[in-house]
């Protein structure tokens, strides 16, 4: 996986959006054209110069200054010495003064590794051409990050969207939606579902061998790959408790991906996908009750009930190249409004094609809980160097599933600090490598155990200490 991956999982997807400007509909966003152009939008409300080096997409790393000489750690530097907070990257304020200082300051990394960018959608030209409609005024502040983790994280990636309404249009009835073209291994023997109970749409193998194993593709027992809505907008007008909106529909625009050319009708096709409607507005039949419904294929494969492809779509098509759009909405987005959305992308793999659909509900059930526990680490502000070695209880404890851990090492020292079972059955290696005199936080995630009592226990030259936390489902 990662930078040696062979097997593709995602051929495209992205963000895209729509709604109602007085009375037309706009649309935009990124299917297989792209509507949107690098670059902030200025405070007199035209686009920067999106050929400015700036707008390259950013890359830090927790553990950059660890890497050996070379052009992967200048890349990592040099991205983390230029973080570009006066953009609207996320910063952390060190010495609580209000502003950013760079060598005092820091960019704020969020899991292990974190990419940023700005863009927009102020490029008339690219917007027509993605859906027929002009541009709204939207910036789009985008973060992708992930976790090295022995668990669910490490095959899982997430996408924060902080959307800034610097138009002057109030845009009515908006949707976010997210669209995908999975091509899961073998492009063309793929099905589709959701399940609207875990905010998830979902790609899994037709059968139970993708493309026999060969190039790209995954062979006996394919995985399942996902999006979980993991944070969706709010109606700031309607929610009273400013509450995050669901998945409202999950559509399969099948061969209506391409955009007509002529201007505005695919605006309209696409927004109606975004309510979860056919693109000419009719309802989508479940084919099992006979009813309209705006989430296509919501059915359970793995228990077989419901509408799912294959047994549950009597005279459905057969497995093949699928697109998806998972949507939430609507709400109203003012001029200086900003909404935020998180998609959470996922890869899970059983026993069968059928159980990795089962493991990926389980790990995308995990994924939300994790996300709604995990708080970016924020350093306290710049002091002394620690004197003495210390282990602290974890916070929070109880905890279920992540918990904090924290230490001080005074001097350099080769540390080591794991966790075990009431039986002494080691569990997990959260640090085990020399560390400069410091501060330290580290997370434990206790998916998988059972609740009970276990045991963390650090060493560094002479200093041991042990200390209990307390699992609680």
């Amino acid at each position: 996986g990662g930078e040696d991956a062979i097997k593709s999982a995602i051929f495209e997807d992205g963000l895209i959006w729509g709604g109602i400007v007085d009375t037309q509909i706009r649309v935009n966003g990124n299917t297989h054209r792209q509507g949107l152009q690098a670059g902030k939008i200025l405070e007199d409300g035209t686009p920067d110069d999106p050929s400015l080096e700036k707008y390259r997409v950013f890359k830090i790393n927790k553990y950059w200054q660890d890497l050996p000489p070379g052009s992967k750690r200048d890349k990592l530097e040099k991205d983390y010495n230029e973080w570009p907070v006066e953009d609207g990257a996320p910063w952390i304020d060190i010495n609580g003064d209000g502003v950013f200082t760079r060598g005092v300051d820091k960019p704020e990394i969020i899991g292990d590794e974190t990419l940023w960018y700005v863009s927009n959608d102020m490029d008339s030209v690219r917007s027509t051409f993605t859906f027929g409609t002009l541009p709204i005024g939207l910036e789009i502040q985008t973060t992708v990050y992930g976790f090295n983790r022995a668990n669910m994280l490490e095959n899982s990636v997430f996408k924060k969207y902080k959307v800034i309404n610097k138009g002057n249009y109030t845009v009515k009835d908006m949707y976010f939606g997210y669209w995908s073209d999975a091509d899961l291994g073998d492009a063309g023997d793929d099905y589709v579902g959701c399940d609207t109970t875990l905010n998830l749409g979902y790609y899994y193998n037709g059968d139970n061998d993708d493309g026999g194993g060969s190039g790209g593709s995954y062979g006996i027992a394919p995985p399942a790959v996902g999006y979980v809505l993991l944070k969706g907008p709010t109606d700031l007008n309607k929610s009273k408790n400013n509450a995050n909106l669901g998945i409202t529909a999950f559509v399969l625009p099948y061969v209506w991906y391409w955009p007509p050319i002529e201007p505005y009708i695919g605006a309209n096709e696409w927004y109606n996908f975004l309510q979860g409607l056919i693109w000419d507005s009719t309802n989508f039949i479940d084919p099992n009750t006979g009813n309209p419904t705006k989430f296509v294929l919501s059915g359970d494969p793995v228990n077989e009930t419901g509408w799912y492809e294959g047994e549950g779509w009597p005279g459905g098509p057969s497995p093949g190249d699928r697109r998806a759009l998972v949507s939430s909405g609507p709400f109203n987005f003012a001029p200086g409004d900003t909404q935020e959305v998180t998609i959470g992308i996922l890869i899970s793999r059983g026993e069968s094609n059928i159980q990795s659909v089962g493991e990926l509900k389980k790990d995308a059930a995990k994924l939300q809980l994790f996300y709604d526990a995990y708080k970016p680490e924020i350093p306290e502000p710049v002091i002394e160097l620690p004197k003495f070695y210390s282990l602290t209880q974890n916070y929070p404890n109880p905890f279920n599933p992540v918990t904090t851990i924290k230490y001080t090492i005074p001097v350099a020292s080769l540390v080591t600090l794991k966790v075990y079972d009431i039986l002494g059955n080691e569990i997990s290696t959260l640090a085990n490598k020399v560390q400069e005199a410091d501060e330290y936080s580290v997370e434990f995630n206790a998916d998988g155990l059972a609740s009970g009592i276990y045991i963390y226990t650090i060493s560094a030259r002479e200093f041991s200490r042990t200390k209990k936390m307390v699992v609680l489902r």
